[in-house]
């Protein structure tokens, strides 16, 4: 992460993240792509806290969505998914904008 500029993000997957923190760590400065996924209740109650805290929220940027089903923007990706299901893993990934091919 420490060599990684804006032209080169790292690119980070954390499965059952829980109510991991590492993302908001790392700090706004940070050249990062973060994506989380974990089970559907996990992902509600990790976003409710997410849209109730301002700080939380601002970190995300303004065109950061959060609702029951996950959050999205440019940086941080939560996504709700069985992880006993690779393919479905795999494509909620891809949909929030993980490069496989990096």
């Amino acid at each position: 992460v420490d060599r990684c500029t804006a032209e080169t993000k790292a690119q980070i997957v954390c499965l059952g993240a829980g109510f991991d923190t590492a993302f908001w760590r790392l700090g706004e400065d940070a050249a990062v792509e973060y994506y989380e996924v974990d089970v559907k209740a996990v992902v509600a109650a990790k976003a409710a806290v997410i849209a109730k805290t301002p700080a939380l929220r601002q970190a995300l940027g303004s065109e950061a969505t959060v609702d029951e089903s996950g959050v999205s923007s440019p940086r941080y990706s939560l996504a709700a998914c069985d992880l006993r299901e690779i393919g479905l893993v795999a494509d909620r990934l891809a949909t929030a904008g993980l490069k496989m091919d990096r």
